[in-house]
């Protein structure tokens, strides 16, 4: 688990858990909003580099606007994951 603090959105945290809970198998990631200034994110283990970035900006778009429509941070996660892969940004554990 790993906790991520936005200090430009009004302190929100979002604690990212590498794995998915029962019930959301479908999904890539999955954000839950515990209060104005809290946030869980859930990134889905077995996807690709690329693809875990993709979800982890797209989780932290919502984040930072919860009420951004959905058609919208999906294609700005995406559009910032790709330009940010093609400049050799990667995972380093």
């Amino acid at each position: 688990m790993k906790k991520v603090t936005f200090r430009g959105w009004d302190g929100i945290v979002a604690v990212i858990t590498l794995g998915m809970k029962r019930g959301h198998r479908d999904c890539h990631g999955l954000t839950k909003r515990e209060s104005d200034k809290r946030y869980r994110v859930w990134i889905k283990k077995d996807q690709n580099e690329k693809e875990e970035l993709d979800t982890l900006i797209h989780e932290m778009l919502h984040c930072a606007s919860w009420q951004s429509e959905e058609d919208w941070v999906a294609q700005t996660a995406t559009g910032i994951a790709d330009a940010l892969y093609e400049w050799g940004f990667r995972r380093v554990d």
